[in-house]
């Protein structure tokens, strides 16, 4: 949009509405999320009309989050797909560098919530 008048010529985001936003993608194993960031690579390529701003937020925000996760930043769909190939690239000459970093896990396991539902069950009557 420029000048309140919709400009068709190009798909580029104005500085205004830059996404500033990383690119979160989680996985349960690392191999998994190096075939995830392979297919969304691979899926940018073909496609580099996506909307980059609906990318990010649905990778941020309707994903699960996973033990494996790693955050890219970039500004354009070219920026984006060259630090995924650069991430793997970087994986592919030193294969015992891990991709993502795995989350804490809480130690103990389950624990257990009470649930009161108030309703003053107490007294048989």
């Amino acid at each position: 949009m420029v000048n309140g008048t919709v400009n068709d010529e190009t798909n580029d985001r104005s500085p205004l509405t830059q996404v500033i936003t990383p690119f979160v993608f989680s996985a349960s194993s690392e191999a998994a999320l190096k075939r995830n960031l392979m297919a969304i690579r691979d899926y940018l390529t073909e496609y580099p009309n996506v909307d980059i701003a609906d990318l990010a937020w649905t990778l941020r925000a309707r994903r699960s989050a996973l033990p494996v996760k790693v955050a890219i930043a970039a500004s354009s769909v070219a920026d984006l797909v060259e630090r995924v190939s650069q991430r793997l690239e970087a994986n592919e000459s030193n294969p015992s560098s891990a991709i993502g970093a795995r989350s804490a896990t809480v130690s103990g396991g389950a624990k257990i919530l009470g649930v009161f539902t108030g309703q003053g069950a107490q007294w048989a009557t």
